[in-house]
């Protein structure tokens, strides 16, 4: 068996970040064990920091500028030790949490990086419940190459109607 995924699905910039914390402000969430990240974006959109929804440390993923292991995706520079730093952190709190949160699922974990170690690790704790965030587009592509049971699936639109 599994773990649970819990897709909350939108176009760009429609509020799944939003919609991610609200959910996860609420019940049965805020009384559970949670391990992960959300991705907070600074008004511009040009800077993208993870925040660990666990310690509450924050530190920068994605920027228009390149700081250091960088590498280009789109317009940004993806801080590679980051998401080491974040993959760490989630894979060492699965073992103990009760969900884990992915803000979110995309391009870059599709192509092997960003969060896609931890988020493939999580499906091995058939106890966690999987919370992430997903680009519309990106839905159908996630689940086939995640390999994630769609018995095990619940899709949400969360974006303006």
């Amino acid at each position: 068996m599994s773990a649970k995924l819990t897709i909350l699905t939108a176009e760009r910039d429609s509020g799944k970040t939003t919609a991610l914390q609200a959910m996860l402000a609420k019940d049965p969430y805020v009384h559970s064990s949670c391990c992960g990240f959300v991705a907070l974006a600074n008004p511009e959109k040009t800077v993208y920091r993870l925040k660990n929804v666990r310690t509450g440390e924050v530190r920068t993923a994605l920027a228009l500028e390149m700081s250091g292991s960088d590498v280009r995706l789109g317009r940004f520079f993806v801080d590679q030790q980051v998401f080491a730093w974040a993959n760490e952190q989630v894979i060492n709190d699965l073992a103990t949490a009760e969900v884990a949160v992915f803000d979110e699922i995309g391009r870059l974990e599709l192509g092997g990086g960003g969060f896609s170690q931890s988020f493939k690790k999580a499906f091995q704790y058939p106890k966690v419940a999987v919370v992430a965030a997903v680009r519309l587009p990106f839905v159908d592509e996630v689940l086939n190459t995640f390999a994630v049971g769609i018995a095990n699936v619940e899709i949400l639109y969360v974006g303006k109607q």
